[in-house]
């Protein structure tokens, strides 16, 4: 498949999510969390993942398109699987408010002083995934974790994916290696509302901006992937800035188990060059402006 063919099939996949995964649950309405300054929404109709990630008064994901978040994997030829697309089987969910354990009911909303912790066990395609979140005042931390339980080819996982809002309009990020050695890659640029591929790289971490609200949103991986071509994915759309990270997986055979962890953070800083280096800072090294 064309990587055009594959990004085709991918809009119309996240845009075209089909019917509910969780039946019932879907009329008694989503959970909420609040801790802090920080709310999410977790939608039944999407197999409990993230609909909604309000910061304040920003709501960070876009609700002008039906686009979906959370994994997905293309199975081999055009077949394709996802938590949430539908054929997600949710099993057990905990929830935990302020280090209390707390029952999961649809239709509730749950505030926390300090933090939420939500998990969820499900399966989707040849893969079992147990999937953690924390919620804090100004952070989130994701955690999925992934094994493999049939054989048969696969050709893409997608283990992170977000449909930001179309208000961030700058972005930047840096890949793994010495900040302080100049052959390290920094990307640095903007979004103008056309269907653009930004990024396509194995980053440490990446950030989004918006100018008009001075706040951005630092991604930092857990650890480093191997990674097939792509990496982390930013693409430039006029109503979305679509996000997914896509690790290296084995094509054949079964038991394969992988983890990945995404922590994002949010930031209101005068400019987006104080944004960049916050950044950078939070992820372990530093943005020297006077390498280019």
């Amino acid at each position: 498949m064309t990587q055009r063919a594959l990004a085709c099939l991918l809009v119309a996949l996240l845009l075209g999510a089909g019917s509910p995964a969780v039946g019932k649950d879907k009329e008694e309405g989503p959970v909420t969390l609040k801790c802090g300054d920080m709310t999410v929404v977790l939608a039944p109709e999407w197999a409990w993942n993230i609909k909604q990630l309000q910061y304040k008064d920003f709501s960070l994901l876009t609700d002008k398109v039906q686009m979906y978040s959370g994994a997905a994997v293309n199975i081999a030829g055009d077949e394709w699987a996802g938590s949430g697309f539908g054929d997600d089987k949710v099993g057990p969910q905990t929830l935990k408010i302020d280090r209390k354990r707390t029952p999961f009911k649809p239709g509730q909303t749950h505030t926390a002083k300090e933090e939420i912790i939500y998990g969820k066990r499900s399966k989707f395609g040849p893969y079992k995934l147990e999937m953690e979140i924390k919620i804090r005042s100004d952070e989130i931390e994701q955690t999925h974790e992934f094994k493999r339980s049939k054989s048969g080819r696969i050709e893409k996982l997608y283990a992170f994916m977000y449909p930001f809002s179309n208000e961030f309009n700058l972005f930047s990020a840096q890949a793994w290696g010495d900040p302080n050695d100049p052959n390290t890659k920094r990307f640095t640029g903007a979004f103008y509302g056309e269907d653009a591929d930004l990024l396509k790289y194995n980053v440490k971490w990446f950030g989004i901006f918006c100018n008009e609200r001075r706040t951005g949103v630092v991604c930092i991986y857990g650890a480093k992937h191997n990674i097939e071509e792509e990496g982390t994915v930013l693409l430039d759309k006029a109503e979305v800035r679509e996000y997914h990270f896509r690790p290296k997986v084995m094509h054949e055979g079964r038991g394969e188990k992988l983890e990945f962890r995404l922590r994002m953070k949010l930031l209101k800083t005068k400019s987006v060059g104080a944004f960049t280096q916050a950044a950078a800072k939070l992820a372990g090294g530093h943005w020297d402006p006077q390498i280019e």
